[in-house]
């Protein structure tokens, strides 16, 4: 009996010990259910708010295009290329074709008032040249318009100009990448030494040696920027010899003029029935007019490429082809459902939600506005580039235990860009076998496949021409 009871005790006190385990391991499994609760539900609210954003903002749409129709008779939509805007009180219209370098201004009156479509006219040339780019504040429109149209002679002349410019660019580009690559190796053979130094004061010279290194590498940069500021200025004022563009100084003397000279006056009938007329302006934009633009986000553009191993000649053409460097670059679906949005045009929802939770850790849908600015859009849109070259490579990796050239990852990138991978991998890649075509084969299935929509196959054609017309230039 005495030894019966001491192994009761132990059995009693190892029941016990046992289920105080269980009971910790349940605690902590359902503080890994709650979690997860938690998280899917914030999720879930992220998408229920997203989605009640985008249907008011549809019907808000729609509202605006019937009012819009009313008065005018029909309505110029927004596009990743094409600015239209129509002003408060729907009575005067703006349009910048951002690809095909014209702009309109008009003015809608009940009346055949010259006066009153010359006031008009007036404020709206003025809106347009004081319009600000979201975050920046920059009038992303001075310098845009061309103050008289250039003759033949000066637009060959102009052409040479930027060729000259921009080869002078790429060289200075090139020089400034290899001094950063030699800084780059003595950077990285320094950290080696500093690694395998054990003792204290031989391994704090060679960290202040690294810092110096460091501190070269960006007063390399600095010049470089400084460098392309001269450049750009010298260009400037060549080009200003030849044809005067509108900005601040000379706004109202070019106004006046257009307003003298340019009107068009024709009657409209609004789907209300009434008649109005319209008096328009229709202009040319400057030559150089989308050079200047790509010049405003090239320190963006070479800063994010060189973060992300991008050519920059892909992503200054990927911009080209996405929004021609139109700062307000908006697409919607027929219906006025809002899509991708600023110059890397990129979708809230899909590019842009991945972007967020990659760079800064939390899952958000970010607003309109925040991809109207062209830093916050850069950002966004290299990193996504960027992650479509690391998916094809894992994907390939894992499929395949290897991966195809760098040429071929880079158009599967692109496309993907612009289609998804979804529709790449399932139209393309897995109907051709494209892991063992050579990058040849792949373009041309990429281009020619009829299962991948026109503007896909048509998107890397122009993406693959404007890349080598910017690094010939």
């Amino acid at each position: 009996m005495k030894k019966v009871i001491p192994m009761f005790l132990f059995i009693l006190f190892f029941g016990f010990m046992y289920s105080e385990e269980e009971s910790e391991l349940e605690r902590y499994r359902r503080m890994q259910r709650d979690e997860i609760q938690q998280w899917r539900q914030e999720r879930d609210a992220e998408l229920d708010a997203y989605r009640e954003r985008v249907e008011r903002d549809r019907r808000e749409w729609q509202e605006y295009v019937n009012s819009v129709r009313t008065v005018w008779g029909e309505y110029t939509n927004t596009t990743p290329t094409l600015w239209a805007d129509y002003g408060k009180d729907l009575r005067t219209l703006s349009v910048v074709d951002f690809e095909n370098n014209k702009v309109e201004v008009a003015a809608v009156i009940e009346t055949d008032d010259p006066e009153e479509a010359e006031r008009l006219l007036k404020q709206k040339f003025n809106d347009l040249l004081n319009e600000k780019e979201e975050g920046t504040g920059n009038k992303f429109m001075e310098g845009q318009i061309a103050f008289e149209k250039a003759r033949e002679e000066n637009e060959r002349r102009i052409r040479e100009l930027q060729e000259q410019h921009t080869r002078r660019q790429a060289e200075l580009l090139d020089r400034v990448r290899e001094q950063n690559r030699q800084l780059e190796a003595q950077r990285l053979e320094l950290e080696k030494k500093a690694e395998a130094e054990q003792r204290e004061r031989e391994r704090n010279r060679i960290l202040e040696e690294k810092r110096r290194t460091e501190q070269k590498q960006a007063e390399i940069a600095k010049k470089e920027r400084e460098e392309r500021r001269k450049l750009e200025e010298e260009r400037r004022k060549q080009e200003e010899k030849l044809v005067k563009t509108v900005d601040t100084s000379n706004s109202a003397q070019f106004i006046e003029k257009a307003v003298r000279e340019n009107v068009q006056k024709e009657v409209i009938i609004g789907e209300d029935g009434r008649a109005r007329t319209k008096f328009s302006i229709t202009l040319e934009m400057a030559p150089n007019a989308i050079q200047r633009r790509a010049e405003q986000y090239m320190d963006l553009i070479v800063e994010y490429s060189n973060k992300y191993d991008l050519d920059v000649s892909i992503v200054l053409a990927l911009i080209q082809t996405e929004s021609a460097f139109n700062p307000r670059a908006y697409s919607r679906r027929p219906d006025g459902t809002p899509m991708a949005i600023g110059l890397m045009q990129i979708i809230p929802s899909q590019a842009g939600r991945d972007a967020h939770k990659a760079l800064y850790g939390t899952d958000r849908i970010v607003e309109t506005e925040y991809l109207f600015d062209p830093v916050n859009n850069m950002k966004m849109g290299t990193w996504y580039l960027r992650f479509l070259y690391r998916w094809w490579d894992r994907y390939e990796n894992r499929s395949f235990g290897r991966t195809s050239s760098r040429v071929k990852n880079e158009y599967l990138a692109i496309a993907s860009y612009n289609q998804g991978m979804g529709t790449i991998l399932n139209n393309a890649y897995r109907v051709h076998n494209l892991i063992d075509k050579s990058d040849e084969e792949t373009f041309r299935i990429l281009t020619t496949e009829p299962k991948i929509p026109l503007e896909g196959r048509n998107y890397l054609l122009k993406i693959e021409e404007r890349k080598h017309i910017y690094r010939k230039n």
